[in-house]
């Protein structure tokens, strides 16, 4: 018996075959290794039956124990048949002795039973799979040998047809025939493009070429596709598009740019326009800004950008490019004790930073203003005491030699002038600060200091002296020599220009000292400068005069923008 060798471990049983490094003992099969026996001395053995692979119906001495590994507890003391039963494998049987007292855990290996499939497939060439593992192609037939017993996953591929799969039960000891006959797949077309053009196209993961223009995709069998489009600075875009055998499928993919920005550089309080719409004055950065040219206006100066999609631009107005100057805060000396009688007296006035256009407002801006005011009216633009029904088209406007783009607009009235300057975010200059532009912080008598304006042989001014005179506007800054401290020009001659203030002779007396604004009301505005027909010495820089007074303001008269920017 086993007990009488004294083995501690338990013994390995194969049937009636005994496996490499094996003993027979007591008439068994046991593994050296694995063999042995263990336990308190007790009236009945204990016995864990076990099998490779575990699961099979256990029987000892004809009594079902249950499935393996079996626990049987309280077996006499003596030589036991077991019996063992597994679906696909070898029915196995086997003796074992336990002692009293004894407790031991054989195991035995049961044996996979073998059989075969013959596989015929049309047409010819498939490839056969088993499991997921390639076993080679049926020219028609494919005979599979040693094959263990059960269930066995067989696929079935070849080009042109569907793929063929099922679950196919192998029975021991038999060859299984199976005929596969696959259906042939239709092809299909695909026709792809991409709005925006031009956008990388991916089918199924594979590159196939670039959508610049329609891209036919030939030859894909029938079935669901997953397609991706890719173009720089936009989303990509994945779709799945149906192919229908025999027919041609097609699909535009609508790309989303990615988020662009701008980053805008302007004077501080600048007012700023993006297509026509206000925004925020100053410098500021646009966020999510959609791909494409946009229409950016600081004041009256406008510019396009374009703005690539998933791109920063940068876009800066100088205050050159606004065509304005700078006049710092400060004071200076505001009328004359030699001027005409409204022009007195001589003081000093404090006036806080501002610009100033360094020229009249010519004929090619006031052209954009009317255009504006044509296609949306003058409702955002106009003062509140405008006079019902008023257009903004000057009388003489188109009329022969006024309409150069670069002359001063000229014919324009103050509530013109007004609406323009809110249009362009800006404003009439009071007349402390027209004045304060052109004679500088030393109080000059002309813009460009003392001299008469054709003293020497500079031409200053376009103005009504017979050295001079043009009989007409002349093109805005056509006079360098002219120029104010600050630089600002045509501020004697070319046009006359409105002022925020209305008109007062006396409004010198008793003003105030700090950024003095006119009277409350008044009949007239304040115009400055003189124009093309005026005498030098009636337009130095301290002289003034009403709006009504002077001659011929359907020819004369023009005006410039100031604005509060730093």
């Amino acid at each position: 018996a086993v007990a009488a060798l004294g083995l501690a471990a338990p013994f390995v049983m194969k049937g009636r075959q005994r496996a490499a490094g094996e003993v027979r003992v007591a008439g068994l099969t046991v593994d050296p290794v694995l063999a042995g026996v263990t336990g308190a001395e007790a009236a009945a053995g204990q016995v864990l039956l076990q099998t490779v692979p575990e699961g099979a119906e256990v029987f000892v001495d004809g009594r079902s124990c249950g499935l393996s590994p079996a626990s049987v507890n309280g077996l006499a003391a003596g030589r036991h048949v077991a019996t063992f039963r597994l679906r696909d494998h070898a029915e196995l049987t086997g003796e074992f002795s336990v002692g009293p007292g004894e407790s031991i855990s054989p195991v035995w290996r049961l044996e996979n039973l073998i059989g075969g499939l013959a596989l015929t497939v049309t047409p010819s060439g498939a490839r056969v799979y088993v499991n997921g593992r390639d076993f080679g192609t049926a020219s028609p037939v494919l005979d599979l040998r040693n094959l263990p017993a059960g269930r066995h996953t067989i696929r079935v591929e070849s080009p042109d047809c569907r793929t063929w799969e099922a679950d196919i039960e192998i029975a021991g000891g038999r060859v299984a025939e199976r005929r596969v006959e696959l259906a042939k797949i239709g092809f299909g077309t695909m026709v792809l493009e991409s709005d925006p053009p031009g956008a990388r196209v991916f089918v199924e993961g594979k590159d196939a070429g670039a959508a610049g223009k329609p891209l036919t995709v030939e030859r894909l069998r029938e079935g669901r596709y997953r397609v991706t489009f890719v173009l720089e600075g936009y989303e990509p875009l994945e779709a799945e598009i149906d192919v229908t055998a025999d027919d041609v499928t097609t699909h535009t993919a609508a790309l989303v740019a990615r988020s662009s920005s701008l980053d805008l550089t302007v004077p501080a309080g600048a007012p700023v326009f993006v297509n026509g719409e206000p925004r925020a004055a100053g410098s500021q950065r646009f966020m999510n800004l959609r791909a494409g040219t946009h229409r950016i206006r600081v004041c009256d100066v406008e510019k396009t950008v374009t703005v690539e999609p998933g791109k920063s631009r940068e876009l800066t107005f100088t205050m050159a490019e606004l065509g304005m100057v700078r006049i710092p805060a400060g004071e200076f000396v505001m009328g004359s004790t030699e001027g005409y009688p409204d022009a007195v007296p001589a003081r000093r006035v404090r006036l806080a930073g501002y610009a100033i256009d360094r020229t009249e407002v010519t004929v090619r801006q006031y052209r954009r203003f009317l255009e504006d005011v044509e296609a949306h009216g003058d409702g955002a633009w106009r003062h509140p005491d405008q006079p019902a029904g008023k257009s903004h088209l000057p009388p003489a406007w188109g009329a022969e030699g006024t309409m150069t783009e670069e002359f001063p607009v000229l014919g324009v009235d103050w509530f013109d002038a007004y609406a323009y300057a809110k249009w362009a975010g800006k404003r009439l200059p009071t007349e402390a600060e027209w004045e304060r532009a052109a004679r500088g912080a030393s109080g000059q008598v002309w813009p460009w200091g003392g001299e008469a304006p054709y003293a020497g042989a500079s031409v200053r001014a376009n103005l009504g002296d017979r050295n001079g005179g043009t009989g007409g506007p002349r093109v805005v800054g056509s006079y360098p020599q002219g120029a104010s401290a600050e630089g600002v020009l045509d501020m004697a001659g070319n046009a006359w220009e409105w002022c925020a203030d209305w008109y007062a002779n006396d409004a010198y007396l008793g003003g105030p000292a700090e950024d003095p604004r006119g009277p409350s009301s008044g009949r007239a505005r304040v115009v400055r400068g003189g124009s093309f027909g005026m005498h030098p010495y009636l337009v130095r820089s301290f002289d003034r005069a009403a709006g009504d007074a002077v001659g011929d303001p359907r020819s004369t008269v023009g005006f410039r923008c100031a604005a509060d920017l730093k």
